[in-house]
């Protein structure tokens, strides 16, 4: 009987494209200014999994990019969340603010 052998692949493009499309969605994500706390609740779970993909890209060879990866997951991304929903809801108060000055009964 033989055993089952799965290879293992050395490329780690997968794993790159992965993390970014997750960093890149998390931080969209952010951006609805309704979510405010509930954006963080999403992104930390995501933003461990694109740290541990950015280890394996790391580990597979992909040194610069897993570098990039670890470095929004762990300072770009975080920032970003943590002030996208304050800019959102701010600009989304001024358009509703200019609206209503601007209506005349």
């Amino acid at each position: 009987m033989q055993a089952a052998y799965a290879p293992t692949s050395s490329n780690p493009s997968g794993a790159i494209k992965a993390s970014w499309f997750l960093i890149i969605g998390t931080c969209a994500v952010s951006l609805i200014p309704a979510l405010d706390f509930a954006a963080w609740l999403i992104a930390a779970p995501i933003l461990f999994v694109t740290l541990v993909l950015g280890i394996i890209a790391m580990s597979k060879g992909a040194t610069g990019q897993g570098i990039m990866i670890l470095l929004a997951t762990l300072i770009f991304a975080p920032g970003f969340i943590a002030l996208a929903p304050i800019v959102t809801t701010t600009l989304l108060g001024a358009a509703v603010d200019s609206a209503n000055a601007s209506y005349q009964p």
